[in-house]
């Protein structure tokens, strides 16, 4: 027909049904043309190479290979699937689904959720709320261990006794308890220092004065003495036959009428083997640096000096405490 010299095929993902002056028509959303110049589209509900392969990610899809899976549905080896329960897919293509409870697109408002249907979710209005101080670790969260129900609901680290409907409590005062489970709360193991209800207990540990030896795993618990672990870290203390000074042991001190010595681990510093009688606190809690006799022929009790006029050497006052001690007779 004259004028037909001047007509151009219709492009890739465009048709063109019936004879007339007009352009091309883009191909809708799960359609494409069987080839270039085509008078009709073909659906990928019917053409598409996977299956449930339903829609095309865009209008004017130039063939099959444009078909993808729709909302709620992900890409496997044979086709699209139905995103599982627990789960959801709000755009149409190839990629996984997300599920309610865990990294959802770094939402943290989801993440303590949990979603219990339906499949093939297209958006993530169906993920619920956890009771209270429970959920699952969102890191944990994904197709090998979704979160369907209350039912799998984990208490948070430093929270136990789980209800179904109004979630988990705080540990008690110094609990402990590690990660999302269901276990209990428990007091830190003996001579380890507890530091908070969801964090480990750390081993005592002190160095000895001088020496490169470590004191390992002794604790004097402050707030009850029968109890084996430490409150703090104030509550690690040496082993026997030394006492605490900040974070170091040095050994008990020679007192002037005998020995020091602990042999309690409930004792918190050195005690002097002497007779009952008048003499200064804090008698074997202090170095030997402090305890001095200047004249060896007087004896004096412990922590105790003697002053000496400085004109005659030969005159002794009564007998003071040292620095460090307090008289208490």
């Amino acid at each position: 027909m004259p004028g037909d010299e001047a007509c151009e095929v219709c492009l890739a993902g465009y048709f063109k049904a019936e004879r007339g002056d007009y352009n091309c028509s883009a191909c809708t959303v799960g359609s494409f043309p069987a080839h270039d110049g085509a008078s009709a589209f073909l659906a990928c509900t019917a053409h598409a190479p996977i299956r449930h392969a339903n829609p095309t990610a865009h209008m004017a899809s130039s063939g099959a290979h444009n078909c993808t899976c729709d909302k709620g549905f992900f890409h496997v080896v044979t086709g699209c699937d139905p995103c599982a329960v627990g789960s959801f897919k709000d755009h149409a293509g190839l990629a996984a689904c997300l599920f309610c409870g865990s990294k959802v697109r770094n939402n943290s408002a989801l993440h303590n959720t949990y979603g219990a249907g339906p499949a093939a979710a297209t958006s993530h209005a169906h993920c619920a709320a956890f009771p209270l101080f429970s959920c699952q670790d969102h890191e944990a969260v994904g197709a090998l261990a979704p979160i369907q129900s209350k039912a799998n609901c984990l208490c948070f680290p430093g929270h136990d006794t789980f209800d179904i409907n109004t979630g988990c409590t705080v540990c008690n005062s110094h609990q402990v308890k590690l990660g999302f489970n269901n276990g209990l709360c428990a007091f830190c193991a003996a001579s380890h220092v507890y530091t908070s209800g969801y964090q480990p207990c750390d081993p005592c540990a002190l160095t000895q004065v001088d020496s490169s030896r470590v004191h390992r795993l002794f604790a004097i618990n402050t707030v009850n003495a029968s109890l084996m672990w430490a409150s703090s870290e104030l509550d690690c203390a040496c082993q026997l036959g030394h006492f605490r000074v900040e974070e170091q042991c040095p050994e008990c001190a020679l007192a002037h009428s005998g020995h020091c010595f602990r042999n309690a681990h409930t004792a918190v510093a050195c005690a002097p083997r002497v007779p009952q009688r008048a003499h200064c606190g804090r008698v074997c809690a202090l170095p030997d640096a402090l305890l001095r006799q200047r004249h060896r022929h007087a004896a004096l009790p412990p922590l105790s000096d003697q002053r000496v006029h400085q004109r005659d050497r030969q005159h002794f006052y009564p007998a003071v405490c040292v620095r460090g001690g307090v008289r208490v007779d």
